[in-house]
């Protein structure tokens, strides 16, 4: 599910690039990807570093208790 989601918002994100809500939405992943890359930078040990995929499952992982 999250990798086609993620597949559906990418695709939605380059065919409407004027659209005020993608617009958000790509500026979503732009944050998720500077937030990945400051802690990526601030760690030393490689074994600690996440991807945008790891900071999307922390932020999800209050819902997913919600909806199970």
């Amino acid at each position: 599910f999250i990798d086609k989601n993620e597949d559906y918002i990418a695709s939605m994100i380059a065919a409407h690039p004027c659209d005020p809500y993608w617009y958000q939405m790509k500026l979503y992943f732009i944050q998720l990807e500077g937030m990945a890359v400051g802690y990526n930078q601030a760690t030393s040990d490689p074994y600690e570093w996440l991807t945008i995929r790891d900071i999307i499952w922390l932020n999800m992982l209050g819902d997913l208790d919600e909806l199970a």
